[in-house]
């Protein structure tokens, strides 16, 4: 039972590996083919820098996070 149990997740496991590759490759066909497109459905975080960058001496950044049964926040992140 083990061994059948092993081998159903190592093939599982090498399925979900196929999976993940062939959305990457969609998803890069679709950057390459419209860039404007992928921006609005793939969005590259951004870097801590580049959000310092955006923020002028006034601005605060409040962040937080609502969940299903936890929610955290505020943080507070202030550019001086």
């Amino acid at each position: 039972m083990r061994a059948t149990n092993a081998a159903r997740t190592d093939a599982l496991k090498k399925e979900i590996g196929q999976l993940e590759s062939e959305l990457e490759r969609a998803q890069a066909a679709i950057r390459k083919a419209s860039p404007n497109y992928a921006g609005l459905t793939q969005p590259r975080p951004l870097t801590v820098g580049e959000i310092q960058n955006e923020l002028d001496a006034y601005t605060l950044l409040l962040e937080y996070s609502l969940g299903p049964t936890q929610s955290s926040g505020p943080s507070r992140r202030r550019r001086w």
